[in-house]
């Protein structure tokens, strides 16, 4: 199934949002499954570590995950680094400017075809689609999101997050 033409977006995360990993792992997958390109790959460790393999959930979890990833643990005094906090604000509140300040996330920002910024709270996802599914729901997503006059969709969560249906995209763990 062919997606609709790529889409440059920006995504908004909490990283301990179990709702966020489903739809970072689902957004990676319906838009660079074609292409090759790894996105956010600390990010797909971290809450693979986290809500997937949870006997790393300790005081050394940080230093578990990036030494699977084999990164140094130099990066471990980076965690109370406050530099860049001002330039992550910033990040932050220019995605807010363009949602809205009722929004969480997970959050997307859309460049449209004309170069207009639009962003939007969700997708919630409780599970994570089988691929066609997943790229049913981009090509549906991208159609909303980037026409002019649709603003907001929401009703109830019903169920958890099935956060342990991403586990299919992490070979050695299946």
């Amino acid at each position: 199934m062919a997606t609709k033409s790529p889409a440059r977006i920006s995504f908004y995360y909490a990283a301990s949002c179990p709702w966020c990993l489903i739809t970072s792992r689902w957004l990676t997958e319906a838009i660079h499954a074609d292409t090759g390109i790894d996105r956010g790959e600390l990010f797909t460790q971290f809450g693979k570590s986290y809500f997937i393999d949870p006997k790393l959930v300790d005081e050394n979890f940080t230093a578990a995950v990036l030494e699977r990833m084999g990164l140094p643990s130099s990066y471990l005094r980076e965690l109370d680094n406050t530099d860049r906090d001002v330039q992550l604000q910033q990040h932050l509140d220019d995605a807010i400017a363009v949602a809205g300040d009722d929004v969480g996330v997970p959050l997307i920002v859309f460049e449209t075809e004309s170069g207009e910024r639009v962003g939007y709270f969700g997708p919630v996802i409780a599970r994570m689609p089988d691929p066609e599914r997943g790229l049913e729901i981009w090509d549906s997503l991208y159609t909303i999101a980037t026409g002019p006059d649709f603003f907001e969709l929401k009703r109830a969560r019903t169920s958890r997050s099935k956060v342990k249906t991403t586990k299919r995209l992490f070979s050695e763990l299946t």
